[in-house]
Parts: structure tokens; C-alpha cells; sequence
């Protein structure tokens, strides 16, 4: 769970290298494009990957219609549906329905994978809940792992020109960037009501110290992170067959970038964001 721009896709391909994972990507992006990964050339080994996911999907629903499994993914897993998943609100059949959905899709990711776990990164506080409302009584053990990001980055990612993702102006990602945050923590403490496990990490946290917080994940999620510190000496991350999220999706390898101290002044709008924003973000400090 996160904001956009907080480091999702990042963490998705770092954890994708843990023995036995692997990096699925937004999977709540998979009904809007119909199951074809965007972007990517159609006789790639990703293309090939999720038109076996797709088959397989069709094979246990007696009709994939991606136009409904779209109004479905609007209804019950975009941010504000967190609300009214807490509330108990909406039409039940349309829950059973998304579920058995996301059920499926899972499964023929796990059939068609071989992967003992799945890194979904599609971040919105309404869909973990009803994840867990999916696999409830299920042998898919899930986990939820919340990340945030220092503000001030998030705010200047999201005044970008120019990139696959839409930028926003500086009062609409202040305004987002807290009232997502606020639906996670929401998100966050009814998971754990319910006895979900849920990881709170921070995306500096995963840049100056990958190997600490990849452990607390792995830790958490059960993994075997031996595949991930591999990849630390060289500071090189094989990056998997990701559906869709940040344009480092379409990489073959990925570097951590070292995190930079702050090395510049705020602004005055970017105090205005570090206060703003400080109930869902607090800096650790100094040494």
C-alpha cells in the first residue's frame, strides 16, 4: 500500500529476486489493458508470460469480460473504496464477484509461475481490503506491506513533464499525498484488526539500508532473501515480468540509487508540504 511515486515498482523488482518470487507489478492495471502488458513488444518473453496467465484465466471463467472486471476494479479497489469496504457498504454480489476474480487471477499466476510468492504492487488501500476479503479461507497466506516516502520527493516526482505517468500540480499531490496516506493507515489498522500481518517500511529506509529493510520485509513475508542479497554486491536487480507500474518496469536490470541527505533548502512550499503531511511522515534524523 502507498501513494503513487512513493517507491512501489522499486520495491516490487527488489523483492522480485527473493528465491522463489515473483514481481507481478500493478495487477489492478491487468482488466483496463485487457491482460497485454503495455509497452512491450508482443513476441517478448513478457508478453508471452501473461498470455499464458490470460489463457489460463479463460479457462476458469466461463467468460472473461475485461470491460466488466474493469468496473469491477474502479468499484471496489481504487482509493476512495476504502471507505465503504470499512463501512460495509455496497452490493454484496459485486464483492463476491470481484473476489472470485482476484482468487483466480492469483491462481493462474501461481500455476503459470511456479513462484511460492506473488509481489503485487498495486498499492491502493481499497484493494488490500478486499484482498483480504479474497482469500480469506484460502491457503494463499498474504501480507501487506505499507511504504511511504518523504513528501517533499513525492510532490516534486509528481511536477514531472513528460512521463508515462500524469503529473499533478503541487496542491493536487499535497492534497493526495495525505489523503492516501491517511486512507492507508486506515486500510493498515483494520488489516491488523483482522489478524492480517502488515510491514511498515520507508522508501529512504530501502535506499540507504536495502539490506535492513529487505530483511524486515522478507522477515515478515516469509521469503528467502538469499536471492536478494546476491544482488546487493553489485548493486544489480533483475527486473521481472511486471504488468504494468513505473516506466523502470520496462528495464532488464535496475541500481539502487543511494539516498541523498538533504543537500538543498526547502522552499517555502516544501516546508508547507513536510508540515502538512507530517501525521503520515515523520523524517528520522540526522546523525
Amino acid at each position: 500500500m502507498g501513494a503513487g511515486r512513493s517507491g512501489t515498482t522499486l520495491l516490487d523488482i527488489v523483492l522480485g529476486n527473493a528465491e522463489g518470487s515473483l514481481s507481478c507489478g500493478e495487477l489492478n492495471r491487468f482488466p483496463r489493458h485487457r491482460g497485454h502488458p503495455p509497452l512491450v513488444e508482443p513476441d517478448s518473453p513478457r508478453a508471452a508470460f501473461w498470455k499464458d496467465v490470460r489463457g489460463r484465466l479463460e479457462q476458469r471463467r466461463s467468460r472473461l469480460d475485461f470491460d466488466r472486471l474493469s468496473a469491477l476494479e474502479h468499484r471496489h479497489a481504487y482509493h476512495t473504496s476504502a471507505l465503504r469496504t470499512l463501512a460495509g457498504l455496497g452490493d454484496d454480489a459485486d464483492a463476491a464477484q470481484y473476489s472470485g476474480y482476484i482468487r483466480d487471477l492469483y491462481e493462474c499466476l501461481f500455476e503459470v509461475s511456479g513462484a511460492a510468492t506473488l509481489i503485487d504492487s498495486s498499492k491502493y488501500p481499497g484493494r488490500a481490503l478486499r484482498v483480504r476479503q479474497a482469500l480469506a479461507g484460502t491457503a494463499i497466506r498474504v501480507v501487506f506491506i505499507y511504504l511511504r516516502r518523504d513528501p517533499v520527493d513525492v510532490v516534486r516526482s509528481f511536477a514531472k513533464q513528460g512521463i508515462e505517468q500524469p503529473s499533478k500540480s503541487w496542491i493536487a499531490a499535497n492534497a493526495y499525498y495525505a489523503v492516501v496516506n491517511a486512507l492507508c493507515q486506515l486500510a493498515a489498522w483494520s488489516l491488523r484488526r483482522s489478524g492480517c500481518k502488515v510491514v511498515g517500511v520507508s522508501y529512504e529506509h530501502l535506499l540507504s539500508d536495502p539490506r535492513g529493510a529487505v530483511r524486515k520485509i522478507a522477515q515478515a513475508l516469509e521469503l528467502d532473501a538469499a536471492g536478494v542479497e546476491r544482488c546487493l554486491p553489485a548493486n544489480e536487480f533483475r527486473v521481472g515480468p511486471l504488468f504494468h507500474g513505473n516506466r523502470i518496469r520496462l528495464k532488464h536490470v535496475i541500481k539502487l540509487e543511494g539516498h541523498r541527505s538533504e543537500a538543498q533548502r526547502l522552499t517555502w512550499r516544501e516546508k508547507i508540504t513536510r508540515w502538512l503531511n507530517r501525521p503520515f511522515y515523520a523524517p528520522r534524523p540526522q546523525s
